[in-house]
């Protein structure tokens, strides 16, 4: 049972255009793998392409409670579950927004053709969000 709290990521370290081109084309803030009953409480995140990502890793997915967390400026997903466990990922009070500017010029279209989203669910996820 692992705790991640008062955790803000914000891309004010550097204002070098190629950084910031990386980051919010291939940038993921938070990455969780295996996990049980995981406690998030007030984190942030702020330009990155994905900011909740939540993955299957050779020893399982993962779940646990979100408490109080936000995304600002996904260029790909707010929140992206590729895998959870049956028991689910819970947010409460999350705060998310994930957009372009009209021409797409720093958040491409993805392979897809569609533009970013705040949640997104992948078909092979079999627990509960």
């Amino acid at each position: 049972i692992g705790r991640l709290e008062n955790i803000p990521f914000n891309p004010w370290f550097s204002d070098f255009a190629p950084f910031i081109d990386y980051q919010t084309t291939y940038g993921r803030a938070f990455v969780m793998g295996r996990s049980d009953w995981e406690y998030v409480f007030n984190t942030f995140a702020f330009a990155y392409a994905i900011g909740y990502h939540f993955v299957e890793r050779t020893s399982g997915s993962m779940n646990g409670n979100f408490l109080g967390i936000g995304m600002d400026l996904a260029t790909n997903a707010s929140v992206q579950v590729d895998q959870s466990q049956p028991f689910g990922i819970l947010i409460t009070n999350g705060e998310f927004t994930a957009f372009c500017d009209a021409d797409h010029t720093f958040c491409p279209r993805t392979a897809a053709g569609r533009s970013p989203r705040q949640v997104v669910v992948g078909t092979a996820n079999v627990g509960a969000v």
